[in-house]
Parts: structure tokens; C-alpha cells; sequence
């Protein structure tokens, strides 16, 4: 995934393995989500993260989640520096460059894999 695909791999790599935030999910956007064995995930070009806060982000969160959406209990489940269940991730691919606008994000995530010890790779150019 890349940007917010990426951000949605996460999400779907850790509710395969955790039926807390897989209901999350299914009861509030995807009712019949369907999440295959994923063995690894790559993320490139950026890593649209959350933890930002600036009127971008904002804006787009509101779009998509809806009003009040930092209200909702899977709120929290998209704070991966705060979220036990990160540690489920499979193995992990970064891929980011130079020109790549959310390599900051990328680069926070990788601070979030290695706090949570989680196997990846960072492929920077």
C-alpha cells in the first residue's frame, strides 16, 4: 500500500489477527471485510500516519471518518504508537525516497516497528 493504502494494510495486517479491532472495523465500515493470510505487507511511497496534526489531515480525517470521528472507539486503533496490537504486524518492506512528500511518516513508522520489535526492511533512495 502507499499513503492511506498503506495505513489500511497495517490496519487489515493486524484485524486478521486480532478479533478487537476486526469487529471495529466490520461494525462500523466494512460489514463483510474479508482478510486473507497476509504473510507480509510493503508499504511505499509514504506512510500516511495520524499522528500529524494539521489542517490537511484533519480536513480529510472528518471526510472520511465523519464528524466527531476522534469519538469512536476505532479511533484509538489508528494510533499505532499507542497500540499493543501493532505488535501482531508480519514482516514489513518500507519503501521511500528523497521526493516522497511523507517520508517523515515513513520514518516514524519505522520508530513504531522498532519499538514494537517487528521485522522489516527500509529501502530509502
Amino acid at each position: 500500500g502507499d499513503s492511506a493504502g498503506a495505513f489500511l494494510a497495517v490496519t487489515a495486517a493486524i484485524a486478521q489477527k486480532d478479533s478487537h479491532l476486526r469487529y471495529q472495523f466490520t461494525e462500523y465500515h466494512y460489514p463483510k471485510m474479508f482478510l486473507p493470510n497476509i504473510a507480509g505487507i510493503i508499504l511505499i511511497s509514504g506512510m500516511l500516519h495520524f499522528y500529524e496534526k494539521n489542517l490537511a489531515l484533519t480536513s480529510w480525517r472528518k471526510h472520511t471518518f465523519k464528524e466527531n470521528y476522534y469519538m469512536y472507539p476505532f479511533w484509538k486503533s489508528l494510533q499505532f504508537d499507542t497500540l499493543p496490537e501493532i505488535k501482531l504486524l508480519p514482516p514489513t518492506l518500507l519503501i521511500s525516497s528523497e521526493q516522497d512528500p511523507l517520508n517523515a511518516m515513513t520514518f516514524h513508522f519505522e520508530k513504531i516497528l522498532q519499538k514494537y520489535k517487528i521485522p522489516y526492511s527500509l529501502f530509502f533512495f
